[in-house]
């Protein structure tokens, strides 16, 4: 939306076609209440900022119209934003906003104190690390394989704390999420034990997905295979042995009946076996 708008002419009007309502109502209702709290806890802040200066450089009308998803153009749209999302590298999209449109801060007549404590938090977070983002990522699109659903890094978070999982098991999930088991690429920046890096069997570099998935010497193909037979058995979808992507974000998978309600029993179970 960011580069239509960018594309259009400022004087004249603009019918921007839309199957989100989530965006219109941001763009339309929530802007202001946003701008006034400072962007807190808002997800794609960045964006949204972005798109309100460029509708704001506009002199012309601006209207939204909301369409239904049958219809030829948001199918279009959805076709090329599944094209973009599936690129081998990511296109740079210039977000840099004029100080004359960029509203700062947040009015302290609206603000809470659990606002407050948000907005501190999200000023001391750290970026994520490499190997987090990746792991992020194969969660995501582990689910999207089982429920066609791209879940937020907020809710793939959430899901580790799933109450089908044990506490031992929501750490397990929490190292491998943050790549940080002592295994494959720590082990060479230790000098006399660069040896462990390797697995003894395979010969490949180890990784908590090669010991889950791939390593022909752990079990995993047999672990796997009576997996897949209970839950054939219970009727769950289950074709092969899950990747290493849908073992991060079991936690996540929720199945539904043909009406649309979540099956909570086979959706807790998934998560207990997995």
């Amino acid at each position: 939306m960011i580069i239509a708008v960018k594309g259009s002419q400022l004087a004249e009007d603009l019918v921007i076609t839309c199957a989100s309502k989530c965006l219109m109502t941001s763009l339309t209702k929530m802007l202001p209440e946003w701008e006034d709290q400072g962007w807190i806890g808002v997800q794609d802040k960045e964006q949204l900022k972005k798109a309100a200066a460029e509708l704001r450089k506009r002199s012309g009308r601006t209207i939204f119209c909301k369409v239904s998803k049958g219809e030829q153009g948001p199918c279009k749209s959805c076709q090329n934003a599944e094209l973009g999302m599936n690129k081998a590298s990511w296109d740079n999209l210039e977000l840099a906003i004029p100080m004359s449109l960029n509203v700062l801060g947040a009015k302290l007549s609206k603000m809470s104190q659990a606002l407050l404590y948000q907005g501190i938090l999200e000023m001391r977070a750290k970026p994520s690390r490499r190997g987090t983002t990746i792991c992020l990522d194969m969660a995501r699109h582990g689910d999207q394989e089982i429920t066609g659903s791209l879940p937020t890094d907020q809710k793939i978070w959430y899901s580790l704390r799933n109450k089908g999982m044990s506490r031992n098991v929501c750490a397990y999930m929490w190292r491998c999420m943050h790549n940080a088991h002592c295994c494959g690429g720590y082990w060479p920046k230790l000098s006399g034990y660069e040896q462990r890096a390797d697995c003894r069997i395979c010969g490949s570099e180890e990784s908590m997905e090669h010991i889950l998935t791939e390593c022909q010497d752990s079990g995993q193909k047999t672990v796997w295979k009576l997996v897949q037979e209970l839950l054939t058995r219970k009727g769950i979808p289950q074709t092969a042995a899950p990747t290493f992507g849908q073992i991060l974000g079991s936690g996540l998978v929720g199945f539904h009946d043909m009406k649309g309600k979540l099956l909570k029993g086979s959706s807790r179970l998934y998560t207990i076996i997995i």
